[in-house]
């Protein structure tokens, strides 16, 4: 169960590294592109944050 807080007084920084000798150059992108679908489908099913999302109007 998802409970709102009042406001918007949660942030996240999410930080992705790596060594450049060590990977492919496309491996950062693939990786980001990989934890933003897994976010997104995560909260698509959310009701309470899809909600808070629209009220918010974050795209």
């Amino acid at each position: 169960m998802t409970r709102p807080l009042a406001g918007t007084p949660l942030t996240w920084r999410h930080l992705l590294g790596w060594h450049a000798a060590t990977q492919r150059q496309d491996t950062a992108a693939a990786v980001l592109s990989q934890a933003r679908m897994a976010h997104a489908s995560v909260a698509a099913n959310s009701d309470s944050y899809t909600e808070w999302m629209s009220a918010h109007r974050v795209p």
